[in-house]
């Protein structure tokens, strides 16, 4: 799950709170920002981004609390995040597509909902809508409690199998890794953001019919074998947004950025230019 510290075009934009969000520019053209998912940066979208750069702007954002962005005020919101993505709007310079993964896709939903000016159009791939919530709060705490206890590895397995919900059995397959385990100091490297994600959920609606008054064009994209949890998701928010358009690529899971970075590209080439 570890991906590149390297950065290029390096910009940042500053919250309504002070908080500093960092991302990458690449390309040009007009302006596409990523919100990547949770224990992701933005450098995990750069093989897609830069098949599309002659055409595109991307802007890859670091989140809140995942270096080098800034660690904002505790215990996190989406609220607070949402002020972030419209940071990242004026940065941008002009109105966006606005693209989350996971995690992301949930902020983008907030951002969205919020104020939808400034976004051209929505693109998510596999948000959990139905991930959060304050039945998260109890799983929140025995989180901090690893953490806290110096087990970041536990913490770590607390979020994917109780929040996440994968499979035990599949967690060593989730990305087709077969580089080295990563240490006890990498993982609390990652780990220690996500307690701040997890904040954010347990504050979430838990009905996917919050999200229906959203009416941006909107591009829904799902892997065919992502687990159950993640297709339970992607069914509700079709439901909850029956206008978008939706594409499925059979073979992938919830990592298809990183597997097949050539099919999303292709994906969201097809899907931009029509808007």
């Amino acid at each position: 799950m570890t991906i590149s510290a390297a950065r290029t075009n390096p910009g940042t934009a500053v919250a309504a709170d002070g908080t500093r969000i960092a991302y990458q520019r690449i390309g040009e053209g007009p302006p596409v920002v990523v919100l990547p998912g949770a224990l992701n940066h933005g450098e995990a979208w750069r093989d897609v981004a830069e098949q599309l750069a002659a055409e595109y702007t991307f802007l890859l954002v670091d989140r809140r609390f995942y270096p080098p962005s800034g660690a904002g005020p505790t215990p996190s919101s989406f609220t607070a995040e949402t002020a972030d993505v419209r940071a990242m709007i004026e940065a941008a310079g002009e109105p966006v597509h606005l693209f989350g993964h996971s995690y992301g896709g949930l902020l983008a939903l907030h951002a969205a909902l919020a104020d939808p000016s400034g976004i051209r159009s929505l693109l998510l791939y596999e948000p959990p809508v139905l991930a959060g919530g304050p039945h998260v709060a109890p799983v929140l705490q025995r989180f901090r409690e690893q953490l806290d206890g110096g087990n970041p590895l536990g913490a770590l397995m607390i979020f994917l199998t109780e929040i996440v919900k994968v499979d035990p059995a599949e967690l060593g397959n989730m990305i087709g890794d077969d580089g080295p385990p990563p240490t006890t100091e990498e993982v609390a490297g990652f780990v220690d953001p996500l307690l701040h994600d997890i904040e954010s959920l347990s504050g979430m609606p838990t009905d996917p019919t919050h999200w229906s008054p959203i009416e941006l064009p909107v591009l829904l994209m799902a892997g065919g074998r992502s687990w159950g949890s993640v297709q339970a998701s992607t069914a509700a928010i079709r439901a909850a947004l029956p206008g978008a358009e939706v594409v499925t690529w059979p073979e992938q899971t919830h990592f298809a950025n990183m597997l097949v970075p050539d099919e999303v590209a292709a994906t969201l080439r097809e899907y931009l230019r029509k808007h």
